[in-house]
């Protein structure tokens, strides 16, 4: 009696036998010897696939690190520029405000420079260009004058003058730092000659103590903080208060 033999089993790792991944049954390509078959090379080809979806290389992350970055440092700048943007209306607004509080008209406003302790002041209002209404508390005592240009020369001439002072002068415009500039005087009694420009005192009128209190710590104060007057819009605007109800005595 002849023994029926026993098939051999397929070796470990053998490629010759696979089966699929649906049915269990071997592959096509590979029940007919045909070598690998495709869902074997697909089997090792997604592996990789996957592989290199999931590990950058060092160029790749330093591409997407810049990229971060740049659009990092774009928002940082869009939120400045909107933060300035906003700050501004907030002042703008502000300012409207206290205008409104207390009921003062846009001015042109010339200081000459006088820190604490001074006891000294300039402070002129311009009415328009030839004309100009000053509170002055220099060589003649504390009053109030008008005066009215009436001659302009290049600063050519000013080596012909006889100079009776220099000072720095500081400029407003409702109530915000324009600039600052330097001053050569020339006394001639009612004419003042001004960096080329005389001005002529057309009356005179003394003031009360208390005025000339209020125009000297006005005076200080925006000889001490012009650099930087933003804080105090509301003293600002408070001094210009007090500084246009008086002109407005003498227009």
């Amino acid at each position: 009696m002849k023994l029926a033999r026993p098939p051999i089993p397929p070796k470990k790792g053998s490629p010759r036998l696979r089966l699929s991944a649906t049915d269990g049954q071997a592959s096509e390509g590979v029940a007919e010897g045909g070598g690998w078959g495709e869902e074997f090379r697909h089997a090792r080809a997604e592996p990789k696939r996957f592989h290199r979806l999931g590990i950058k290389t060092a160029k790749q992350n330093n591409f997407q690190f810049l990229l971060e970055k740049r659009f990092w440092r774009a928002e940082t700048r869009s939120g400045a520029n909107q933060a300035f943007f906003v700050q501004k209306k907030f002042e703008h607004r502000s300012v409207i405000a206290i205008i409104l509080i207390y009921n003062v008209r846009p001015m042109d406003i010339e200081i000459d420079y006088n820190p604490t302790p001074s006891v000294n002041y300039f402070v002129s209002v311009g009415l328009n260009d030839k004309e100009a209404i000053s509170f002055d508390n220099t060589t003649k005592g504390f009053r109030v004058i008008k005066q009215v240009l009436i001659s302009k020369e290049p600063n050519t001439q000013s080596s012909k003058i006889k100079i009776s002072g220099e000072w720095d002068t500081i400029v407003l415009k409702d109530a915000k730092f324009v600039k600052k500039y330097h001053v050569i005087w020339e006394d001639k009694n009612e004419q003042d000659v001004v960096n080329g420009e005389t001005w002529e005192t057309v009356w005179e009128k003394p003031i009360s103590k208390e005025i000339n209190q209020l125009i000297l710590d006005f005076s200080r104060f925006v000889s001490d903080n012009y650099e930087n007057l933003s804080p105090y819009q509301k003293e600002m605007m408070r001094y210009e208060s007090i500084v246009d109800r008086e002109v407005g005595k003498y227009k």
